[in-house]
């Protein structure tokens, strides 16, 4: 059996963890909202719903990731 090698992770820089970043930011809080009831999950969302969503959630991921990289 393989395991996920979380050394490996160190390696990813700049863009990719943003990107990275913000995927599993958007899919968590997605099915946080299904889990608890808030909202339904996000196929079944109003586009300017999801286009909102995405917008915030790409801006609070940009922003931790400038944060992050001017402060290490």
């Amino acid at each position: 059996m393989q395991y996920l090698d979380l050394s490996r992770l160190q390696k990813v820089t700049g863009v990719a963890t943003i990107a990275i970043f913000f995927a599993l930011l958007w899919i968590g809080d997605a099915l946080l909202y299904a889990a608890l009831d808030i909202a339904p999950l996000p196929w079944h969302w109003k586009a300017n719903e999801l286009i909102t969503d995405l917008f915030h959630k790409g801006i609070y991921a940009i922003a931790t990731g400038v944060t992050y990289q001017l402060i290490a």
